[in-house]
């Protein structure tokens, strides 16, 4: 028995060390975004130490770096990896920058973006966070469902600021996912498991760093699918909110950034394509602009800076009700870049 368990806690013991060493090499070569073969939308999901890694690998402390965070906007769904939005970025702000895009599909604010902002913020990394918001929607105070496992490790792993508001509004909300979430991570943080694990995918089982990004602008032909849904959509998210939403807009975005990442925070708050929104009421679009305003002023005051980075936007430079092609996508990288240079003059 005796013997058991010692060679249990040896192969522990071996397991933790290699989880620990292979994840502190940068596995992510020519790293553009997390696109599907590498995102936890197929099951692999990529920890904070790694991503921590690759953030050390791709910015410099005597830059100021840029961390995209936030939706598939962002992300850069409906343009190629070599023509992606965050590219154009980089050109466009030159060599005294850095920029590294974790934005993911389905995405918030918070998320594996803003956390990384977060820790290489503490590390001493000049940061500026840019990050998408939905008009007049609030923010999940540690992202969406699907990675808020990040929240966890990062905290666990002591990455993180010390934030009341955020504890506080975890505290209001229900724990029984999050517990499991936070336990796991906590686990995982000393053991590493998930870095061995996520080491054998990438590099020796089934390699996921042979596959290839896919993503490509689609042809005129599957742009705008399903218009009148849509429509109906467009007119549906028009509606005019309550004003008691708005403190809560400002509240949770609060709750979602600590201070030192909110107040280096860019936010994009971008209409909808007139793709969709030209078929609309005229008190649909009139609506949607007095939102995009509220959303905007809500950012403002809790402290950080709004962008409404697509206006005046055509068709053309969607391929869809929000995504952007590659057209559009290089003109919000300029409307971006110009944001960060201002912030920083």
């Amino acid at each position: 028995m005796k013997l058991t368990l010692l060679i249990v806690a040896i192969l522990l013991a071996a397991i933790s060390l290699a989880g620990y060493l292979l994840s502190s090499r940068n596995h992510f070569l020519s790293f553009g975004r997390f696109y599907g073969m590498i995102s936890p939308e197929t099951g692999f999901y990529p920890t904070a130490r790694e991503v921590r890694t690759l953030a050390i690998a791709t910015l410099d402390k005597k830059k100021t770096n840029i961390i995209v965070g936030g939706s598939s906007v962002l992300n850069g769904a409906g343009q190629s990896s070599d023509k992606i939005w965050s590219r154009e970025l980089s050109a466009a702000l030159g060599d005294d920058y850095r920029v590294l895009n974790l934005a993911t599909d389905g995405g918030d604010v918070a998320g594996i973006g803003s956390f990384t902002a977060e820790a290489m913020s503490r590390e001493g990394y000049p940061i500026i966070y840019v990050s998408d918001m939905a008009i007049a929607l609030t923010t999940q105070v540690i992202g969406s469902e699907l990675y808020r496992y990040f929240y966890w490790d990062a905290r666990a792993r002591g990455y993180l600021y010390e934030y009341q508001p955020r504890d506080e509004a975890l505290a209001t909300q229900s724990q029984s996912q999050f517990s499991i979430l936070a336990i796991e991570e906590a686990l995982n943080a000393y053991l590493n498991f998930y870095e061995l694990k996520n080491y054998i995918s990438y590099e020796l089982w089934n390699p996921r760093k042979q596959t290839v990004d896919g993503e490509r602008e689609p042809p005129e032909s599957l742009r705008y699918a399903n218009p009148k849904e849509n429509l109906e959509l467009y007119v549906h998210l028009s509606q005019v909110r309550p004003p008691a939403l708005w403190p809560v807009v400002q509240s949770y975005f609060e709750a979602a950034l600590p201070d030192p990442i909110r107040r280096e925070t860019i936010l994009v708050v971008c209409l909808n394509s007139p793709g969709v929104s030209d078929f609309a009421p005229a008190s649909a679009r009139e609506n949607f602009l007095m939102l995009q305003t509220r959303t905007a002023q809500s950012i403002a005051a809790a402290g950080a800076h709004p962008l409404a980075a697509c206006d005046g936007f055509t068709r053309d430079d969607y391929v869809d009700r929000v995504h952007l092609s590659i057209a559009g996508g290089q003109k919000l990288a300029h409307r971006v870049a110009d944001a960060i240079q201002n912030l920083r003059h």
